[in-house]
């Protein structure tokens, strides 16, 4: 008998426990449908979680809704779609924003990441915040700036190439795509200004391609020539993978220390370091594209 009543206590208490688990899961789930990340989360939390402050993902919001396709559903904000897709690009992962996005599943959240990738990538929204300076005052204002940080004159940007992890692509293209550090990528070449903006990007060549060869068949390479040859004495800063050109500043090798050449290179290394800043700080979303679905 008392085994009997031993065992019924047993399956009372398990599902006890079970719909004490049940509870607290759709509690929490109801927690994370009434949050509201703008309000409930502080600056310093929603700057970690979407590397953006509140302040500019307001802007940013309202940037794709004047200037893209990019709308609100019926059910979902295009609020919360934007920030799904950030918190994707900052965490490299599915399944946080899976977490946290208001009941949002992984396909759906693919979906909003699509959409919101396509809005950024939208001509209106990179002729606006990508644009290689296009006048001559433009262009001196840059080199006027350079020039009273870091003491070389003509400077416009900064040039450097950068490896971005990417799926295994089709067995027929993959050879373009294997990078010497041993894995698939594509070799984004980057300019910046003096502030780190972002002026100018090349993502169109594979990982097996050097930094030097993406450079000659880029189109900024012609433009800049094209600038040159017209008289305008500007140029960028690159590092030694890239050849010497009166239109391309490049350190010089084996300089003797505290030589006129020495003193060069360190101002010149001193500037350059702006390009790796600008690539570190675009870290987590490096990570995301080896992650990106098929």
């Amino acid at each position: 008998m008392s085994g009997r009543l031993f065992f019924s206590w047993r399956m009372f208490a398990a599902a006890g426990d079970r719909d004490n688990l049940i509870f607290s899961i759709n509690r929490n789930a109801r927690a994370r449908g009434k949050l509201n990340p703008v309000s409930d989360l502080s600056g310093s939390q929603f700057r970690r979680r979407y590397r953006l402050t509140k302040e500019m993902f307001k802007r940013l919001c309202q940037e794709l809704k004047q200037n893209t396709n990019l709308r609100s559903s019926q059910r979902v904000s295009i609020e919360i779609k934007v920030l799904t897709a950030l918190f994707f690009y900052a965490s490299g992962s599915y399944q946080r924003p899976v977490g946290v996005a208001k009941h949002l599943c992984q396909k759906i959240c693919s979906v909003y990441i699509e959409q919101v990738t396509q809005a950024l990538t939208h001509a209106n929204i990179l002729n606006k915040y990508i644009k290689f300076p296009d006048t001559p005052s433009a262009r001196r204002a840059i080199s006027q700036r350079f020039y009273s940080k870091y003491g070389i004159p003509g400077i416009i940007g900064c040039i450097d190439g950068s490896h971005f992890k990417i799926v295994m692509p089709r067995k027929e293209e993959e050879h373009f795509y294997y990078s010497r550090k041993h894995y698939h990528s594509l070799n984004v070449q980057m300019v910046c200004d003096d502030q780190c903006r972002i002026i100018n990007v090349n993502p169109k060549f594979g990982g097996a391609n050097h930094d030097a060869f993406v450079w000659h068949n880029s189109d900024l390479n012609d433009y800049v020539q094209t600038l040159h040859q017209n008289g305008e004495m500007v140029w960028l800063l690159g590092d030694s993978g890239y050849p010497q050109r009166p239109w391309l500043m490049t350190p010089i090798l084996d300089a003797v220390p505290e030589s006129e050449e020495d003193r060069y290179n360190k101002r010149h290394r001193k500037a350059r370091v702006l390009i790796e800043n600008t690539f570190s700080s675009l870290l987590p979303t490096r990570d995301t594209f080896s992650g990106v679905r098929s």
